[in-house]
């Protein structure tokens, strides 16, 4: 419902009104994200560093976050124990979608 004119702060909005559609819960979230690669991709056009070329520095960095995740990922899981990751799915799913049913579906992950 917001008249915004600047660009960023519109994607910001789009952004929120995309997470909200999409999980219900988090808008803060990656508003405060996004929000951060902008004020540090910013920082680089200052510099006179082309946005294509911070864009494509952070696709470069997204691919390898990726791939390397699966692997942290398990190695988390053994990590903490099933006790620990039953908590943390807890904690991570009391949004307003499903947060009355958290103990059920955080059982899921055992």
């Amino acid at each position: 419902m917001l008249e915004v004119e600047h660009p960023a702060a519109k994607v910001l909005v789009e952004l929120a009104e995309l997470q909200d559609c999409e999980v219900g819960d988090g808008t803060t979230s990656v508003v405060i994200v996004a929000a951060e690669f902008l004020k540090r991709a910013n920082k680089l056009v200052r510099n006179k560093i082309h946005p294509t070329s911070i864009i494509s520095g952070y696709r470069v960095r997204f691919r390898q976050k990726l791939t390397s995740m699966d692997f942290d990922m398990h190695a988390q899981v053994e990590k903490l124990g099933k006790d620990s990751l039953v908590n943390c799915a807890k904690t991570n799913m009391s949004s307003k979608l499903i947060g009355n049913d958290s103990d059920f579906f955080a059982n899921l992950v055992r």
